[in-house]
């Protein structure tokens, strides 16, 4: 699910007021509001590196919409990302590895009212809670990419698919190099394609379902590629999986309605 983003285990009722409360509250020219809750001693993200965190998404009301603690599996991508929200990069550029924070998007730095999934309704203000785990130089994902494109990229630059895909097979085989791969790390670059290279990120969330055929979410995604080009069957094939992986997953229900009618 595209929203799938970014941890101190308050309820939401104290994460709403303690943000009202707070004499720590920081207030930036883009109307990001936020306070940490634990000040870390480790590195900032430097441009190109991955992120690697937890995170607690809530409404204003205090709705909480999705966790990655949930399923005990961080979230990362590539800094700064046109696959996350504006908020999400302002986020992580503030933070050190070790803190937590909580930080409250106004729209524009959110889904605006540019929004599929039905559960974050259109101008919503995201309440994000944050714990910044880690940061890697070199990634699966970053390895991907950089197969898939000569340096330096142009307007004209094409992704070399064959490349790309040799690359994974020999990695794999020699256990990834001790190479960071994670779920929402992959799915973070096949979003990035998707817009101007479809083709190509379909190629990256296929990578995704064979390294987590368990993760509904890879599936929901690799169906919103084959949407963007069209590809009814396959994209209704794909929902319907992460459907039965997920029977709770708003994002394929509403998706399937669409494709079937």
């Amino acid at each position: 699910m595209r929203h799938l983003i970014i941890v101190a285990v308050l309820s939401t009722c104290s994460v709403l007021s303690s943000f009202g409360q707070t004499n720590d509250t920081i207030k930036t020219d883009t109307g990001l509001k936020y306070f940490l809750t634990k000040k870390g001693t480790g590195s900032k993200v430097k441009p190109g590196w991955t992120v690697i965190q937890h995170y607690t998404l809530y409404l204003l009301n205090g709705t909480k919409i999705e966790s990655s603690l949930d399923s005990n599996t961080p979230f990362s991508f590539q800094y700064p990302s046109k696959g996350v929200i504006k908020g999400m990069n302002e986020a992580i550029s503030l933070m050190n590895v070790g803190d937590k924070g909580t930080f409250i998007m106004p729209p524009d730095l959110a889904y605006g009212d540019n929004n599929s999934d039905p559960s974050i309704p259109p101008n919503s203000t995201l309440i994000f809670e944050i714990e910044f785990l880690d940061v890697r130089e070199k990634t699966l994902s970053t390895e991907l990419y950089a197969a898939l494109f000569d340096q330096p990229i142009t307007a004209e630059s094409a992704p070399k698919i064959n490349e790309a895909l040799d690359l994974f097979e020999k990695l794999k085989t020699n256990n990834f190099n001790d190479l960071y791969v994670e779920e929402s790390d992959i799915n973070s670059l096949g979003y990035r394609l998707l817009k101007k290279f479809p083709l190509a990120s379909i190629e990256i969330f296929k990578i995704n379902t064979q390294l987590f055929p368990k993760s509904a979410n890879v599936y929901d995604s690799l169906g919103e590629a084959y949407v963007s080009i069209g590809d009814k069957e396959n994209a209704i094939s794909n929902f319907e999986k992460s459907l039965q992986l997920n029977p709770k997953n708003t994002n394929a229900i509403v998706q399937l309605g669409k494709l079937k009618n």
